[in-house]
């Protein structure tokens, strides 16, 4: 019985030993905005939960993004149970800004060939850098990391104050990355064997999992990209004007308030400059004031220029800015589009009157007795009989002018 034992011991050890290591690769591309956070707690949460997990890699290339959202990831990586490796790549990525301080965080930093990190000075959402009170503190928080994480303070510190960037073989010579890799099984290769916390990782022969996106978080990164955002205020300025100068359409109103109501998340993710949406508010109110007030085009030429100069203030900050040509496209397209429903909206109010008294006055019917002075006869308009009075004789089967009406009697006029 003890030989029993003991060899299911063996047995069971052996399995242990032999069991194959995980790593978990998350993709961190684009900005670093709200949605990413939750994808990369989801990503260490499930490493975490995972008994093999022996890394989570997180494959980066972004040009930097919130604060906000940095410092949440940052706080996910250092309060992280399983080894963690920031790893920028494909060649060309870059780990900018925000990044960059992601970068710090990390157990280990890992670059592949022609790649940069740095560039971290914070700015305000007029893309100017902010004050030296809040400099002080992102540069203080770089040295923190740096120095926690076994790197150089100095330069994390120039990171930040000075904008610093540096290739892949100056930050692994400046000591703010650890290695250089060509893709993912050169770096688990060459971090086989290193120590985290005094223990070291077991990654000669791991299984890799990509830890997917969910759609739900996917969708709310479009959301926030400065283009998408814009774009959804458009649509929800030409859905509603549409519905207004046309109600009943329903298709317009019901599209203009889901772009709306979409435009208000990605404007709280992106951060709007007021101004900037006012004076795209008052080129619409321009073009179709031109339309009502003819000015012989100087009101649309107003309209143009705000609405250009809004759209290029509208959204300036960590998160990017609207594409120039997008604006020079949008411009065009919505001037049209608001030229074409103000015009279709006022030929429609200044249409003649098809039915009722407006209608009838101006219009022409035909004597069907001899009308006298002071005395009723009768007309027949559209078919139908009238009463009708008229200042002067006018003899059966004349043409005559409607002039008035006075209850259900026709005022006439010879014609």
């Amino acid at each position: 019985m003890r030989y029993f034992l003991a060899l299911l011991t063996l047995l069971y050890a052996t399995s242990i030993g032999n069991a194959a290591e995980t790593v978990y690769v998350l993709d961190i591309r684009g900005a670093i905005d709200t949605p990413l956070v939750e994808y990369v707690k989801i990503g260490l949460s499930a490493a975490e939960k995972d008994p093999s997990a022996a890394l989570v890699i997180l494959e980066m290339d972004t040009p930097g993004g919130l604060g906000e959202a940095m410092e949440s990831i940052v706080e996910a990586l250092l309060s992280s149970r399983v080894p963690t490796c920031v790893y920028v790549s494909p060649s060309g990525a870059r780990a900018a800004s925000a990044g960059a301080v992601i970068a710090l965080a990390a157990n280990y930093v890992a670059m592949a060939p022609a790649t940069h990190i740095g560039a971290a000075t914070p700015i305000d959402i007029g893309g100017g850098d902010l004050s030296k009170k809040i400099r002080n503190d992102a540069a203080a928080r770089a040295r923190t990391l740096a120095d926690h994480r076994g790197r150089n303070k100095e330069w994390a510190d120039k990171i930040v104050r000075e904008a610093a960037s540096l290739t892949e073989s100056e930050a692994i010579k400046n000591k703010i990355a650890d290695l250089q890799a060509k893709d993912t099984n050169d770096l688990l290769a060459q971090l086989n064997g290193r120590k985290v916390a005094g223990k070291p990782m077991e990654l000669a022969n791991p299984v890799i999992t990509r830890v997917q996106m969910p759609f739900r978080i996917a969708a709310l990164r479009v959301l926030a990209n400065p283009n998408i955002a814009y774009l959804l205020i458009l649509i929800a300025f030409y859905g509603l004007i549409a519905e207004l100068s046309h109600p009943g359409a329903v298709f317009p109103g019901i599209a203009g308030g889901i772009a709306a109501i979409l435009a208000f998340y990605a404007l709280a993710i992106v951060t709007v400059n007021v101004a900037g949406l006012l004076l795209m508010a008052l080129a619409v109110a321009l073009f179709i004031g031109d339309v009502l007030l003819p000015g012989h085009g100087t009101l649309s030429l107003g309209g143009v220029v705000a609405f250009i100069v809004g759209s290029l203030m509208l959204i300036h900050g960590p998160m990017g800015t609207v594409s120039p040509w997008l604006i020079a496209v949008a411009t065009i397209i919505t001037l049209a589009f608001f030229l074409t429903i103000a015009t279709l909206a006022i030929g429609t109010w200044r249409r003649p009157k098809t039915m009722g008294r407006e209608a009838m006055i101006g219009q022409t019917a035909i004597t069907q007795t001899d009308l006298q002075p002071d005395q009723t006869g009768r007309v027949v308009f559209e078919g139908s009989i009238w009463n009708a009075v008229s200042e002067s004789p006018i003899a059966k089967g004349r043409r005559v002018s409607i002039v008035d009406i006075d209850g259900l009697t026709l005022i006439v006029s010879p014609k």
